[in-house]
């Protein structure tokens, strides 16, 4: 009978993302940098709904009429043409069977097959009279095309105004195929005002698969997707949190560097909600604001609202203002309502205005920090204000630097616990000695900290000081070695590293902790000075970190191809300084580190990482993802995630065709460790030249409490009209790594 060990199994299974992206970068250099994968390209506008492609150019220069025709007879003033008739005049042709033309007017009256053609817009008629001089003209019986957005229509009568202004009257307008009119916009009246990129129309239907589902008695519309104001398309939806969901937005074009939407919105449950987004820009940044209120919430009985401003902008002098203040009326008002101003999964909302000045080397700022917590999560310290000055100038002699650090900041809190002030400097010398090959960096430093603190409970002094030397040396070697692989110049470099830290011990147990925790060990965090982030502890250390890297890059792009790399610390004495309630180090060396990353061609990145530790031979940590990604309709990412005795995780998610018109869409995110799925989002999108559809089903784990919450997501987009149903897009921008909202397949 066999014996297995389950424990060393399951450290191995660890190991295998490691393993896996190791042995998968090995055919890297089997393909070109810029090989494709022989994948279904998407779905383009309908073929044949213009003819304007087919038409010789117009002659856009010049104010002399050229004409042809088969035959002509008449007299000077007035002339009869016959047979492939063509005028043609400064960006503008008249095509016809007959045309009859009167030369010292320029009308002319056109007979059979009729073309007229502008910049932009070609009408195809029975008949029609076109004043060749002034630009206007009129012509019955048609077929209008707007080749910017390959769509097209009929119209009774259509008379062109001037060269940007037409009117056409019982029209309708699609941009689908003659033979497949899935859908199909009529109206009695629509303008083109091709000067503003406007289109209006009056008494309006849109039909869908000959059904009408949609009726207005006025509505405009961009011709190059242009911003104008309008009501945009209404969105529905339904969630077990609020019920059904409707909205119908107002888009306010204020000016150039302007605008608003206007969201009135109805939760079935709950009642009635506003919404406001309002952008900017000026010439020194930008911003935007957005503010949600929903009165006397039908299930809460309570007001509850949202707030949002972000600003950016340069100034003159060297400054600059940035600003992110976030605000909500509950800790539940993300969970129950969502919204736009952020995701369901939030747990603080930060609150920050930041002024600053840089010059040369120097940062100078002001920060003013508070957080809101959301959900479970606890209060923190506010910045009132918090003040850092960081410069590294340089001395006399190459590679002689003079890094400086300083900080000044008053922590205060809701709570009746310690506050105070921190003031923190750093001074510091540093010489960068390279040479080819190898560099030397030696760096040694004085960081001295203060302390004055109120202390409800009295345990901690009123004043206190904290003076450290910090001592690191940094080190490292490239050896590097051309190639030529299918066809790539690649070099493939070799880099070892050293990194010696010296830090003394000092007893720091009398200091407060205000926003100081420890850093994630990782590859980069070996390189670090300190394990702690913020000032409250600096940690003692005499260690040396060994490292060694090993990249392939490609010489024509410098493209990285692949890189692998392996790193440990070995300590030379306990690490006595810590956090509260947390034991002293007393290992002699740290767990080991891997990481890997490969580029496979143009459109897949395979990354992974792990930590093993040598003492309990077990995996610590360890993650790895797999990316396909050539364009928004072809998406593949693989992912696992694993900490010990915190989680374990994988998640998958794609778009990818199933045929020519059906794309699936998903995500799976599943806990290994309590065999429960996380979040499930499953969809399918149809697609047609002219038309889109989404219908996608999600489920997801709510909030801390382990609540689950479901919805069915539905958006139907007609192509050169709009969007009808909820924004799909931005789902998917959050749950499908990779995916950008608005770009086009290539």
């Amino acid at each position: 009978m066999a014996i297995i060990n389950r424990a060393k199994t399951r450290t191995v299974t660890r190991l295998i993302p490691l393993i896996f992206v190791l042995a998968l970068s090995i055919p890297w250099f089997i393909a070109p940098a810029d090989a494709a994968p022989p994948v279904p390209g998407g779905l383009a506008s309908c073929p044949g709904n213009t003819i304007s492609e087919t038409l010789p150019p117009l002659q856009t220069t010049g104010q002399d009429t050229n004409i042809q025709a088969d035959s002509s007879s008449g007299t000077i003033t007035e002339w009869l043409l016959q047979g492939n008739v063509q005028i043609d005049k400064s960006g503008k042709r008249l095509l016809a069977d007959q045309v009859t033309y009167f030369s010292k007017s320029g009308r002319a009256i056109a007979e059979g097959n009729v073309i007229l053609q502008q910049p932009g817009l070609t009408i195809r008629g029975k008949s029609g009279e076109i004043l060749i001089n002034g630009h206007t003209g009129e012509i019955h019986d048609s077929r209008y095309e707007l080749s910017a957005r390959a769509a097209w229509g009929t119209a009774d009568s259509i008379y062109v105004l001037n060269p940007k202004h037409t009117r056409l009257e019982n029209i309708t307008y699609t941009t689908c195929p003659a033979d497949k009119k899935d859908w199909e916009l009529s109206a009695d009246l629509i303008t083109l005002d091709r000067e503003q990129n406007v289109a209006t129309a009056k008494q309006v239907f849109l039909r869908f698969k000959d059904i009408p589902v949609f009726y207005t008695p006025y509505m405009s519309f961009s011709l190059d997707d242009q911003r104008k104001s309008g009501f945009l398309i209404p969105s529905v939806g339904y969630t077990d949190l609020s019920g059904t969901v409707a909205a119908t937005p107002y888009y306010w074009n204020i000016a150039p560097n302007r605008d608003a939407t206007i969201t009135p919105r109805y939760y079935a449950d709950r009642g009635a909600q506003i919404g406001v987004e309002y952008r900017y820009l000026n010439e020194n940044g930008g911003g935007k604001l957005l503010a949600e209120y929903l009165p006397d919430d039908n299930l809460t009985n309570d007001d509850r609202g949202a707030f949002s401003y972000k600003h950016n902008s340069r100034y003159a002098n060297n400054w600059s203002l940035d600003a992110n203040l976030n605000h909500v009326s509950d800790k539940n008002y993300f969970q129950d309502l969502g919204g736009t101003l952020a995701l369901s999964s939030i747990t603080n909302l930060e609150q920050r205005i930041d002024l600053g000045w840089s010059k040369d080397t120097w940062r100078f700022r002001t920060r003013v920090q508070n957080f809101q917590p959301i959900g479970l999560t606890s209060e923190s310290y506010r910045r009132l204000p918090q003040l850092t000055l960081d410069g590294t100038p340089e001395g006399k002699v190459e590679g002689l630097e003079f890094p400086i650090h300083a900080e000044i900041v008053r922590f205060d809190h809701e709570n009746n616990v310690t506050t105070g002030n921190r003031f923190d400097l750093y001074p510091a010398v540093r010489y960068d000695y390279r040479q080819p090959g190898y560099y030397v960096t030696p760096k040694a430093g004085l960081r001295y900290t203060r302390y004055d603190t109120d202390d409800p409970t009295n345990r901690l002094p009123d004043s206190k000081t904290r003076t450290v030397p910090v001592f690191s040396m940094d080190s490292g070697m490239f050896f590097e070695r051309n190639d030529r692989i299918a066809g790539r110049n690649v070099v493939h470099s070799l880099e070892p590293r050293l990194f010696y830290l010296y830090v003394p011990n000092r007893n720091q147990d009398d200091l407060p902790i205000y926003d100081t925790g420890r850093y994630t060990f990782s590859f980069a965090q070996m390189f670090r000075e300190n394990r702690f982030t913020g000032a409250d502890r600096v940690g003692d250390a005499n260690q040396l970190t060994l490292a060694l890297t090993h990249r392939s890059l490609d010489t024509h792009t410098g493209d990285e191809i692949f890189r692998v790399g392996l790193g440990q610390v070995l300590y030379f004495r306990d690490r006595e300084v810590t956090l509260p309630n947390r034991p002293v180090g007393t290992r002699s060396s740290s767990e080991m580190i891997a990481e890997i990353g490969a580029h496979f061609g143009k459109y897949t990145i395979a990354t992974a990482a792990t930590q093993w530790d040598p003492d309990k031979s077990d995996t610590t940590r360890s993650s790895a993802r797999l990316q396909f990604r050539s364009d928004n309709q072809h998406i593949l990412n693989l992912s696992y995630r694993y900490e010990r005795d915190d989680f374990e995780q994988t998640d998958v998610s794609f778009i990818w065709p199933l045929s020519q018109q059906w794309t699936g869409i998903g995500r799976w995110n599943y806990a290994l460790d309590d065999q429960r799925t996380q979040g499930l989002l499953l969809g399918i999108q149809y697609e047609t030249c002219c038309w889109l559809a989404r219908v996608l089903a999600r489920s997801y784990i709510l909030n801390e409490s382990d609540d689950r919450t479901q919805s069915v997501l539905l958006q139907i987009q007609f192509k050169g009209l709009g969007n009808f149903g909820t924004r799909i897009d931005e789902l998917l921008e959050r749950t499908i790594f990779g995916y950008r909202p608005g770009e086009r397949v290539q």
